[in-house]
């Protein structure tokens, strides 16, 4: 009897003395990873869940429906335009532990697609939004060994204020879309897809996209060679008073190029300027 009390002690011991040695962040992390709250994948695996077949099929404008269509079409036959759009920009972001927040993707590889469907590249952002009655702060430490074994998820939702002070629960990605859908039909669209992953019990997400962030190849708002020409003259009358000096801007515009034209008369890529300076009395003499 005596034996089997004495066993029973050892095993109270035991179990005490493991428990003691259990640290703080690992009694933390492990009522963590209990929560319901808290999404049994990872940030990235959510984003990719959300983007893997991410089109605008269901978007409100119908040229844009009649453009996504082809482009499903054709990447169903692995047509290279269409591989290319969809290549162009990561579904899966990386590096979201060490601020790295910007998933910029190919811009070039989604505007050079011309036909039969024009790339339309669009920065999103993306921000994941916890429930307000979790704090998901960590402890302060200069431990890099301590700091390691914090949850992940606390270093993407409770990392303001901490060294860099860099938000990890704010993503911006860029896609690429046809041209003739708007920011408001990939924003919705958007918003829908991250709605049914992220359960709101759990996080929200906010989707929101400027249509100045949406950009094509050809600019929507063209700069033709006599706006270059009004605003360096413009520059330079700031620069020397007209009533002490007067400044001629001269653009030829066999000297405007861009990449598409040797020749071109209109939105210059590289220009060659003279530029001509003399006193105001002398011209006025």
């Amino acid at each position: 009897m005596r034996t089997i009390a004495f066993l029973a002690l050892a095993l109270q011991i035991a179990l005490l003395q493991s428990s003691h040695g259990m640290s703080k962040t690992d009694v933390d992390d492990h009522d963590m990873q209990r929560d319901t709250r808290i999404p049994d994948l990872w940030v990235s695996d959510l984003f990719y869940r959300a983007l893997a077949n991410f089109t605008l099929r269901r978007a409100a404008g119908t040229e844009c429906r009649r453009q996504t269509a082809v482009y499903e079409r054709d990447l169903r036959n692995h047509t290279s335009w269409a591989v290319r759009m969809q290549e162009s920009w990561n579904r899966y972001p990386v590096g979201l532990l060490t601020g790295n927040t910007y998933q910029m993707g190919d811009y070039d590889e989604c505007v050079d697609l011309r036909y039969p469907v024009k790339g339309q590249y669009c920065l999103s952002e993306i921000k994941l939004i916890p429930p307000a009655d979790r704090n998901y702060s960590f402890e302060r430490t200069e431990d890099l060994d301590d700091f390691g074994n914090n949850h992940a998820w606390k270093t993407v939702l409770g990392w303001a204020g901490y060294q860099d002070q860099m938000h990890r629960n704010i993503l911006k990605l860029g896609i690429c879309i046809p041209d003739a859908c708007s920011a408001l039909d990939l924003q919705t669209s958007l918003q829908s897809e991250f709605d049914e992953v992220f359960p709101p019990e759990q996080f929200r997400t906010i989707v929101k996209i400027d249509p100045i962030m949406c950009t094509v190849r050809e600019d929507k708002f063209p700069y033709d060679t006599p706006y270059y020409v009004t605003s360096l003259q413009s520059e330079f009358d700031e620069v020397f008073p007209p009533e002490q000096f007067r400044t001629f801007v001269k653009v030829d515009p066999i000297m405007c190029t861009v990449r598409e034209d040797k020749f071109p008369y209109d939105t210059p890529y590289y220009v060659t300027v003279d530029i001509f300076t003399a006193p105001s009395d002398l011209l006025l003499s």
